[in-house]
């Protein structure tokens, strides 16, 4: 038997069926949570949402965070729980999201780069079943990345400058490569 996580929509964020319906004044939500939606790209009555800080996709099959979330310039914070893409999931250029959470059962769906996604400073991809650390050399800001229970190995890693946390506890870590400790010079 294998485990699997269910996630559910927080309480306390905006639903997209309020927002959709007009219950919810766009100019209002901070917080807010798409559920069981299949859609290419978040849906466009996000980008009314100008103050909105937080995003949260659960059990969707949204293929591409477009660049057009850039406009949201409050927006920091996105969650993807249980999002299965028909393809890699694509980030659009985006320079305001600097936490990014990634979970799920499909490790071949994730990016492939989360270089465009330029202010990331926290990555957070526990529980999302992939084998490998992603590549974050590209994102100077990185300094958290967190990878619990996973199946990672330290094979083909290449470790970013900037990154200060490195969590892999519940993974297949068997050698940790004497790289990971040694400091660079600026």
């Amino acid at each position: 038997a294998e485990w699997r996580w269910v996630y559910k929509p927080r309480k306390g964020f905006v639903s997209f069926s309020d927002l959709k319906s007009g219950k919810a004044n766009p100019d209002s939500v901070i917080q807010l949570s798409i559920s069981d939606l299949r859609s290419a790209n978040v849906p466009a009555e996000v980008l009314l949402c100008k103050n909105l800080e937080e995003l949260e996709l659960v059990q969707t099959q949204i293929d591409e965070l477009q660049a057009e979330l850039n406009s949201l310039t409050k927006l920091s914070s996105i969650y993807l729980y249980n999002n299965v893409p028909s393809k890699r999931l694509i980030l659009g250029e985006n320079n305001h999201v600097n936490y990014l959470r990634i979970a799920g059962h499909h490790p071949d769906k994730l990016p492939k780069s989360y270089k465009n996604f330029s202010s990331l400073d926290s990555l957070n991809i526990n529980r999302s079943m992939t084998t490998r650390i992603p590549e974050n050399r590209k994102n100077k800001e990185l300094i958290i990345l967190n990878a619990v229970s996973n199946n990672i190995t330290f094979k083909g890693y290449k470790r970013s400058h900037s990154l200060e946390h490195l969590d892999l506890r519940g993974n297949k870590v068997t050698r940790i490569p004497s790289s990971i400790g040694r400091k660079y010079k600026s």
